[in-house]
């Protein structure tokens, strides 16, 4: 696990990158079905949503150099997605289980 000062803007940035892309995804969805309607993704989307913020996030961390810190001090590079994409698993989570049940 990485130091508190490497995993605390990780998972700021992580959740940053799930908040644009759901929002970019609830404003696609809003131009194609043509109403505002909560926004719920089908499991293999949500899936594919998670992935693209672990990409990203590493991406980000190659772009500002901390990869390669980061492995000197030990990290793994799936520590290091997975820190990534921890905000988006947590977002998905939390919106699958605030929706209603079936009636």
């Amino acid at each position: 696990m990485p130091d508190r000062t490497f995993l605390i803007p990780l998972l700021v940035r992580g959740a940053f990158l799930w908040l644009v892309l759901r929002a970019g995804f609830a404003y696609i969805a809003m131009l194609i079905e043509g109403a505002p309607q909560p926004v719920v993704v089908p499991g293999p989307a949500a899936l594919w949503l998670v992935l693209i913020v672990a990409a990203l996030g590493m991406i980000e961390l190659r772009r500002r150099h901390q990869l390669l810190l980061l492995a000197n001090l030990g990290v793994r590079r799936w520590v290091l997605a997975l820190c990534c994409a921890a905000p988006a698993i947590l977002g998905e989570l939390a919106i699958v289980w605030g929706q209603p049940g079936p009636a």
